[in-house]
């Protein structure tokens, strides 16, 4: 019994998945054989004509129907003409079909219920596509019916699930009933036959699909909305087709109908260059549409198309965008890339410069070379975790963008040269742990960074522990800078182009740690005023200095530099000093390099540090000017404020006897007893940036002029008595005048003959401002001050008491920065939309030392009673205007101005005083 059991087991085994007959006939002359190792079944004609399958009457009949799902490959012979009813029915593991071109005929349900079959090429000579011949071929996505056919059957594709696109040849007279419904996916059908076919019903194509359009040829469109009414919202008219695959095997067409260019079908685009760039218009406004089934953008498909609009979506099946694929297509908007999008491909979006927003897809990998290039509109970018490489360029010049941020867990392994240059808005970037590789110039011109940082566990590089700046951690070479980086004292090398065009740098301390300076390192820093070279240095790059045209002050501690780079300071800028120690003197004027600039080089006895804090990078040199050895010139350069002394010997330069001394812009506050008994100096000019002079600076020493071009905290004894000090000060409001506010405590002031000084009452909604005929201001009382629009006020300090009266004067103003008082309403002098007058200050902001102001007291009984948002000028005496004529009644005149010189549009309705025809009108 156990025998007989196991022997017929043998059996069932050995018969699964075998053929009864592996080969035999299936037609006229038509056989098939099948080969098992392939899973292919050949359908051949055996001699040499044609002939054609046969037709079985159920689905069941054709000879390897049992096998059927074993079958994945079906070859079609030369000479068969005839794919026979049930031929291939429920033959579910079928993928591929080839059909050769002499078939004319496919019977029904030829391939019903084939599944897999996901390419689908038609031959050239077929006439009839049987009913349901394709039923339920869920697989197939694209579809070409050749103009030789000529009636597509009853229910043909329907449920063609994942049918995306069909075109239907010339020859098409007629399409079954139900031919294409429930091609859910179906998105675009293309139909070039001129005579409108027959519909075997309303629902040849499904319902109205949203999204669904139909095109037909431009002098037919009538037609076709008439007779296929059903259809008629989806019908619109090509003027334009093509083929646009990469190869024989893509399946990729595309259709231009009025303002739409349509790519569709399936497989990736062809490639083009700058020079034979894709086939569709380029010069007519249109929207581009890019169907699911297209898996690359080709290089330059619509490069230079300047008349894409609005919005590109590019599908999920796209896995690749080209080289240049969208590059000058510059009035793209909205873009929206597909999940699926692997690669980004260099300067894909070049120059589109109104991209709006940007959305890079999880599973991107590479961002090519320029990818972004001059997309000025985006504001902000996430790199998702997915991206290995952002290329050179990638970001260059997006100078809207001001957010960069690293998807937690990132796979950025390299950053190439520039990727991020000329992104104007970016503040700060934190460069991920998997970052091995980092270009030159990377934030090159990225004139608001001032935060950069690199994640912790990143193996290759760091950033100093809070440097803000990039630094090659076994090498200890700083690659990128910003104008917030202090070099840390463990940076032995600057890197080649580090600080590239950081413009907002004005100086940087160069710790002794240095030992080279690389090429082009300060590149383009064109507001940087100073910089000293350590001892340490030996090497110093070409171009290092390059385009930094503010740069005045340079000193160079080591005797002597192995290597001088060539084009140092681009060019011999008038008024640029540079110093050397004096024993080097000729040997650096004899460097072949630095020839050029050997008329700007000057030794120097002595140098050193003179900041407050180690945040202030202020110093310090004795130059000698007329080559006698001797220090006679005293140059305090960099940035920050200068320490304070003591007593007057304890400041580093004591005992030189130098008779000039230069103090550069940049430096913010001059230290008690910076300067007291230095008596070789007679005059002094302050910068603008200089905010406090201490006490006892320039005491007791023969100083007899000092001129200033701000408003600064002077401190006690800050000068002697005889010391001639002119204040010119820079306008805070421009118009028909100028307009500045003042307050000094140190002592009186008087304005020049230009300069009109004012103290200021308020009115209800406005402020009289009175002229004080002398010009002087007591010491610790606040004005206002106003020039012709071709000056501005200059103070010079007096002696003399005022003979005019400011006891009325309800302006206020301080030696120190006024913190305002919650409850209280504070006005500063400003000018918006041509109106001069004190506007209400914002809320937390700081009224700045040495400004006049008003001030409402919640609560008191306050002089100033107002708290609207602006206090406009209003004039009891005179505000400069010369009026010889008053007049209690309206005139009428072309010209109307307030007293404060504005010129108005029309005639004022609102009460005030006013000047037209030279002389001041009074509106009751």
């Amino acid at each position: 019994m156990m025998a007989r059991v196991a022997m017929l087991l043998l059996v069932v085994f050995t018969s699964m998945g075998a053929w009864a007959d592996e080969s035999g006939s299936c037609g006229d002359g038509v056989t098939y054989t099948y080969v098992s190792d392939t899973n292919t079944l050949i359908i051949s004609y055996s001699d040499s004509g044609s002939g054609a399958m046969a037709d079985y009457t159920q689905q069941d009949q054709a000879p390897w129907y049992s096998d059927r799902d074993y079958i994945k490959t079906v070859v079609v012979g030369s000479g068969v003409t005839h794919i026979g009813v049930f031929s291939f029915y429920g033959c579910v593991s079928l993928e591929s079909v080839t059909i050769p071109s002499s078939v004319t005929s496919i019977g029904n349900s030829a391939f019903y219920g084939c599944h897999h079959i996901n390419s689908l090429t038609l031959p050239d000579n077929l006439t009839t596509i049987g009913n349901e011949a394709f039923y339920n071929c869920s697989a197939i996505t694209t579809l070409n019916i050749p103009n030789s056919v000529t009636s597509i059957g009853i229910q043909a594709f329907q449920e063609c699930y994942s049918l995306m696109c069909v075109t239907i040849g010339t020859g098409v007279t007629s399409i079954g009933y139900s031919a294409f419904e429930n091609c859910t996916h179906l998105a675009t059908v293309v139909v070039f036959a001129t005579s409108v076919p027959t519909l075997g019903n309303e629902n040849v194509f499904g319902y109205n699909a949203d999204g669904r359009y139909i095109y037909v040829p431009d002098g037919s469109l009538g037609t076709y909305k008439s007779k296929w009414n059903a259809y008629s919202a989806d019908i619109d008219s090509f003027e334009e087709t093509g083929d646009c695959s990469k190869t024989s095997s893509d399946n990729v067409k595309w259709v231009s109908a009025g303002f739409k260019m349509v790519v569709y079908g399936s497989g990736a685009m062809a490639d083009y260059d700058e020079d034979n760039k894709g086939p569709w218009p380029h010069e007519t406004p249109m929207r581009v549409i890019i169907e699911e089934g297209v898996t690359t953008i080709g290089n330059y498909a619509f490069a230079g198309h300047a008349k894409i609009t609005h919005t590109v979506t590019i599908p999920n099946t796209v896995q690749t965008i080209g080289t240049n694929a969208f590059s000058g297509c510059s009035r793209i908007e909205t873009l929206t890339i597909g999940s699926g999008v692997k690669t980004i491909g260099d300067h894909a979006f070049y120059n589109c410069h109104d991209i709006n927003s940007l959305t890079l897809p999880d599973g991107l990998e590479t961002i090519g070379d320029g990818a972004f290039f001059d997309c000025e509109s985006i504001p902000s970018v996430t790199i998702p975790s997915s991206v290995t490489s952002i290329g050179k360029y990638a970001f260059d010049g997006c100078s809207g963008l001001a957010t960069v941020t690293f998807a937690p867990a990132s796979s950025v392994t390299s950053i190439g040269d520039k990727a991020f240059a000329k992104c104007a808005k970016l503040e700060s970037i934190t460069i991920p742990s998997s970052v091995t590789s980092i270009g030159e110039r990377v934030f090159g011109d990225c004139s608001k960074l001032t935060s950069i940082s690199v994640e912790s566990g990143n193996t290759v590089y760091d950033s100093g522990n809070g440097c803000n700046a990039i630094i090659e951690s076994l090498s200890h070479t700083l690659i990128a800078g910003c104008q917030n980086t202090t070099i840390p004292n463990t940076v032995t090398s600057i890197g080649n182009y580090a600080f590239d065009e950081v413009s907002g740098l004005t100086s940087i301390e160069i710790p002794s740690s240095v030992t080279s300076i690389g090429e082009g390192a300060f590149y383009d820093c064109d507001n940087m005023a100073s910089i000293t070279i350590p001892s340490s240095v030996t090497s110093i790059g070409n171009d290092v200095f390059w385009g930094c045209s503010a740069l005045s002050t340079v000193v160079i501690l080591p005797a002597s530099l192995t290597t001088c780079g060539e084009d140092a300071f681009e060019y011999n800028k008038t008024g640029r000093k540079i110093y050397v120690p004096n024993g080097s003197l000729d040997d650096y004027k004899g460097v072949a390099n630095w020839s050029a600039y050997s008329s700007a080089i000057y030794g120097y006895t002595g140098t050193g540090n003179c900041g407050k804090t180690s945040s202030d990078n202020v110093n310090w040199v004795c130059a000698d000017m007329d080559g006698n050895s001797t220090g006679e010139t005293m140059v305090i350069y960099g940035s920050g404020a200068m320490a304070d002394y003591t007593q007057q010997n304890q400041a580093p330069w004591y005992g030189y006897d130098f008779t000039t001394l230069n103090i550069e812009e940049g430096v913010t506050t001059i230290g008690n007893y910076a300067f007291q008994n230095c008596n070789g100096i007679n005059t002094v000019n302050l910068p603008s940036k200089v905010t406090s002079i201490g006490d006892n600076a320039f005491d007791n020493t023969n100083l007899t002029s000092a001129t200033f071009k701000s408003n600064p905290t002077i401190g006690e004894n800050a000068f002697g008595s005889s010391v001639a000090l002119t204040m010119n000060l820079p306008a805070s409001v421009s118009g028909d005048y100028k307009w500045a506010s003042f307050y000094n405590n140190y002592c009186n002031f008087q304005g020049d003959e230009n300069t009109t000084v004012f103290k200021a009452k308020s009115k209800g909604e406005n402020v009289t401002l009175t002229a004080i005929a002398d010009r002087i201001i007591p010491a610790r009382t606040a004005v206002v001050l106003r020039t012709p629009s071709d000056g501005s006020p200059v103070l010079t300090n007096t002696s003399t008491s005022t003979s005019g009266s400011y006891t009325d004067n309800q302006l206020k103003g301080s030696s120190k920065a006024v913190e305002q008082e919650e409850g209280n309403t504070y006005y500063a002098l400003a000018v918006k939309s041509g109106a001069v007058g004190f506007y209400k200050v914002k809320s937390g902001v700081n009224i700045p030392a040495g400004k006049a102001y008003l001030e409402y007291v919640s609560g008191s009984s306050s002089p100033i009673q107002s708290t609207s948002e602006f206090l406009g000028f209003e004039d009891s005496e005179t505000t400069g205007i010369d009026a010889s004529v008053v007049k209690s009644a309206v005139v009428d005149a072309e010209a109307w101005y307030t007293l404060d010189g504005r010129k108005l549009n029309s005639k004022p309705t609102t009460k005030g005083v006013y000047v037209v025809n030279g002389n001041k009108v009074v509106i009751k």
